[in-house]
């Protein structure tokens, strides 16, 4: 169970640390008039209302070691000290139960129960004061602090209260304050009692003496401003080589800044407005982004994001085109020569210059002709070549075939052509080849009027005719 300093017992040897500390700063001692024991806080920084630890350490300079150690310390009453807990130091004493007491007395509530939140007193004006009282050996056992530096004695929990960067706290170590940790109950002073066992007496120092007994170096806490949240990033072009970062301001910075591998002045890539949430940066090689807050001349905790990406500013990718046609077969209608012939327009995309218009070219047997999309297209072979060319003259090619057919039909000058399509015909066919045309020829049975009068010879009356002379009359050939 813990004691009040009022029952330690007087036998055991201790050792009993006691620091002073007025609103002036101490400056440590140099190296060459080193006291045997320093007491020592560290420096800390907290985010804006947030909460930080502030190590105590306890230098033992001498081969006489530490077993109990008493000081009171003054911090600023913006800051709410909210619990105090042992240090690293003590935690493997005494079997790992840690130091045997360990008493806390303060102007606020640390969960303690012998805590009295009127004392101690004697903190000045803007200040509250705490103060603390640990023996280290057990009454059975004989653990206490060897020679050794930076080991951790305690351990002070503080929330900001001020919410404002730039706030700024001294830790002082003092002898001003007066409380139940004080024999019996008035100043606490600062002490360290020595290791000596009985039946040596315990030797007792404190900071006074030239160089005293027990020096001591004040701590800090800063406040700062709270970094950026949800920081992320992220190629968004891969053409321009842009990647674009973003975030969530956790704080009113009156400004940002922003780095690249590394936080150094020459590595700043851009001092943006507070109220900025994304940025967008070229970037061609691998990069780690660092981004802090600042706020009342503060700088936040750096935030950092890498992308791994790897850009050419040279565009070398072509065009994509989609959307190209099948072959297209087509026959015209009995007895003409042409069909329409249309298809939906093919479209191309590009990586760099987004859409791209395609355009075609027709060839028949490699030579261009002159037909288009939606007109009337000839019976033949014929080749529509698509090509897309993005503004870096990277090109794409796409084609398709379309065929026009004409039905089956009479050829009857054997040239390749149906003799209704055939120009050298005149439309007008002589299938016997003997110069006289189909419809005035009497061997093709047909209906003449051979002598051009506009009444068929069939209807005429007189003798029969015989329009070529192969001495059949008209009316009986077929």
């Amino acid at each position: 169970m813990p004691r009040t300093p009022a029952a330690l017992p007087q036998t055991l040897p201790l050792l009993l640390l006691a620091l002073l500390l007025g609103l002036a700063t101490t400056t440590p001692l140099p190296a060459q008039v080193a006291s045997p024991f320093t007491l020592r806080a560290g420096d800390a920084e907290v985010i804006a209302g947030g909460s930080v630890e502030v190590p105590i350490y306890l230098d033992v300079n001498t081969t006489v070691g530490a077993s109990n150690v008493t000081f009171g310390f003054i911090y600023s009453d913006i800051f709410d000290l909210t619990s105090v807990s042992q240090g690293f130091a003590l935690a493997g004493l005494n079997g790992g139960d840690g130091a045997f007491q360990f008493l806390i007395d303060t102007q606020e509530s640390t969960g303690d129960p012998n805590s009295n939140p009127s004392t101690p007193s004697g903190a000045p004006s803007g200040y509250k004061g705490a103060t603390l009282q640990l023996q280290i050996p057990d009454k059975n056992l004989t653990d206490f602090l060897t020679l050794g530096a930076d080991q951790e004695i305690a351990i002070l929990h503080f929330t900001d209260g001020s919410n404002i960067p730039s706030v700024f706290s001294a830790i002082e170590f003092t002898s001003t304050l007066s409380g139940p940790l004080g024999p019996p109950i008035g100043d606490v002073f600062i002490e360290v009692i020595d290791a000596t066992l009985p039946p040596d007496p315990p030797g007792t120092y404190d900071e006074t003496g030239n160089p005293p007994g027990v020096s001591t170096v004040e701590g800090s806490v800063l406040v700062i401003p709270p970094p950026v949240i949800n920081f992320t990033c992220g190629q968004i072009d891969d053409c321009l080589c842009l990647v674009g970062l973003s975030w969530t301001n956790a704080y009113s910075y009156d400004e940002l800044s922003l780095y690249s591998n590394g936080i150094d002045p020459g590595n700043l890539i851009a001092s943006l407005a507070g109220t900025a949430t994304d940025y967008p940066v070229t970037q061609t090689v691998s990069t780690t982004y660092f981004l802090v807050g600042v706020a009342n001349g503060m700088v936040s905790n750096p935030i950092e994001c890498s992308d791994f990406s790897t850009c050419s500013l040279t565009d070398i990718t072509p065009p994509v085109i989609v959307g190209m046609p099948e072959d297209i077969q087509l026959k015209t209608d009995a007895g003409i020569c042409s069909t329409t012939v249309s298809w939906p327009e093919p479209t191309s995309t590009d990586n760099c210059d987004g859409a791209v218009v395609p355009i075609y070219v027709v060839t028949e047997d490699g030579i261009p002709v002159s037909p288009s999309n939606g007109e009337m297209w000839f019976s033949g072979n014929y080749i529509v070549s698509y090509t897309a060319t993005d503004a870096s003259g990277n090109t794409a090619n796409e084609s398709f075939s379309v065929t026009v057919n004409v039905p089956l039909g009479d050829d009857c000058n054997l040239n390749g052509q149906h003799d209704a399509c055939d120009l050298s015909q005149g439309t007008e066919a002589d299938c016997n080849a003997n110069g006289i045309p189909d419809s005035c020829d009497i061997s093709e049975g047909t209906e003449f009027d051979c002598d051009l009068d506009g009444v068929p010879d069939s209807c005429r009356g007189g003798s029969a005719f015989d329009c070529n002379n192969n001495g059949i009359p008209d009316e009986c050939a077929f």
